[in-house]
């Protein structure tokens, strides 16, 4: 299994690659007024809005540097599970645009192959950032992997479920 390495202010973390659809450059996104400073806006990916989340944001309270290494990794997700089972196409069976969360951070351009982590599992459950994995040992520097299902909080449902309506 394969893993896509990204920093987060100057911490590396480090995302299952199968739980992808796409990583895309970081463009211009469209802003939502009132809305938390982690949600950097929405995104217009195939014919669909992707709600983006700002991982620096979210984790350090700064946003993540506009550098030609931010870029954005779109989970599908379904039934608030995120980038849960096999990658859909852009469509649904349905016809239906599949549903994805962007995920906005820096210097998203590694890829790192699992038999060369060396693995610890997380004994301190973190109730602020349930979303923090097991930390991991990647050429003399700690890696901290990424539990996607976990960003999957209210708050978050709730601002994606205005497509829905």
């Amino acid at each position: 299994m394969k893993y896509l390495a990204f920093k987060v202010g100057q911490d590396r973390y480090a995302l299952k690659l199968h739980k992808l659809k796409d990583v895309v450059p970081a463009v211009a996104l469209k802003e939502i007024p009132k809305s938390p400073a982690w949600f950097s806006g929405l995104l217009h990916f195939q014919q669909s809005l992707v709600p983006v989340i700002d991982l620096c944001q979210l984790a350090m309270g700064k946003p993540a540097k506009a550098n030609l290494g931010r870029r954005i990794a779109l989970l599908p997700w379904s039934d608030d599970k995120l980038g849960e089972g096999n990658v859909l196409p852009a469509k649904a069976e349905s016809g239906q645009a599949q549903k994805l969360l962007g995920i906005m951070a820096e210097m998203m351009t590694q890829m790192i192959d699992e038999r060369e982590l060396s693995k610890a599992p997380r004994d301190v459950p973190i109730r602020q950032s349930p979303w923090l994995g097991e930390i991991a040992s990647y050429q003399n520097e700690l890696v901290q992997l990424i539990e996607p299902e976990a960003l999957m909080t209210d708050e978050v449902r709730a601002l994606m479920s205005w497509n829905d309506k």
